[in-house]
């Protein structure tokens, strides 16, 4: 019970242009979905655009500046396939009713672990887990993602410590495929990491609205006798900065297959950097308790 309680607080996996902005003048339509570099969303009628900026009037009449180096990506939304709409609640073009829609940065883990999306090219994040456990990473080329923490206490004899590296090799919005390590430290008898996880992970869908199904073998452990667990879970998008996310662990080992899983049911707040996390996890075991998980995540960008 003790090492499963360990194991699930400190296995934490944090987890161009369609149209080119140098034609903005050519692309005045009634609506326009702008995409900044740090994932904000602003819809709008361009109004005017020179070689610096484009000016952006918003649906509640307040007009916005954009510099064209934050952009990344902008269309027209009558250009938009069905698809691309239904991810971010819209159905047809009369149905927007927000400026902006804020990007999940987060959507490279559910609660604890990890989804097969990346952390994003030039961002970088930083989070404080369970208040004591903060962990930090940052993202190569949408491809590589790289994590790692220790708590705020120290301790001195037996640190604890958590590693992890994953690998997205397939990225898109109907299927993301990644496969990673995962090293830590979960105990205070010893130094040496006790676990040693390597994980495929695959999700099915968008940032928004995805479900995750991933295998992670312990490789350090004697068949039967490790951490080996099955992992699904799933993000529901509620509003423009909400959804829900759930998380369900299998252990496989011989001696606590099923009777100690973990369900983990909650909810993710976010803005434009800001983020945070807050569930009840359940341990299936004889004298399994509800274990509360709260987490606060900035996201950055890396460089200008």
């Amino acid at each position: 019970m003790k090492k499963s309680i360990l194991f699930l607080s400190l296995s934490i996996l944090v987890l161009t242009f369609s149209e080119s902005y140098s034609q903005v003048d050519t692309l005045k339509s009634p609506t326009m979905k702008v995409i900044l570099s740090d994932s904000t969303v602003y819809w709008g009628r361009i109004t005017s655009s020179d070689a610096e900026r484009i000016i952006l009037s918003t649906k509640s009449g307040t007009e916005i500046s954009i510099p064209k180096k934050q952009i990344s990506e902008i269309y027209r939304a009558q250009d938009l396939p069905k698809e691309k709409k239904r991810t971010i609640l819209l159905s047809k073009e009369e149905d927007i009713s927000d400026d902006v829609v804020y990007v999940d940065r987060n959507a490279f883990k559910l609660f604890i672990s990890p989804t097969a999306k990346p952390v994003k090219e030039n961002e970088g994040f930083v989070s404080l887990n369970e208040i004591l456990f903060p962990l930090a990473g940052f993202g190569i080329k949408n491809i590589v993602s790289v994590a790692g923490g220790i708590p705020l206490l120290p301790f001195e004899e037996n640190p604890i410590y958590y590693l992890s590296a994953k690998v997205t090799f397939i990225n898109n919005n109907i299927l993301s495929v990644a496969a990673g390590y995962i090293t830590a430290n979960t105990s205070f008898s010893g130094s040496k990491p006790d676990l040693n996880l390597v994980h495929i992970t695959a999700t099915f869908g968008d940032d928004f609205n995805n479900f995750t199904s991933s295998i992670n073998v312990d490789i350090s452990s004697k068949s039967g006798d490790g951490n080996d667990v099955i992992i699904f879970g799933g993000q529901k998008q509620l509003s423009n900065q909400g959804k829900i996310i759930g998380e369900f662990w299998i252990p496989l080992n011989s001696h606590s297959f099923l009777r100690n899983s973990i369900l983990m049911l909650g909810f993710r707040a976010y803005s434009k950097s800001f983020s945070g996390d807050a569930c009840l996890g359940r341990i299936f075991s004889e004298h399994g308790a509800f274990i509360p998980w709260v987490s606060l995540s900035y996201n950055f960008n890396l460089y200008k």
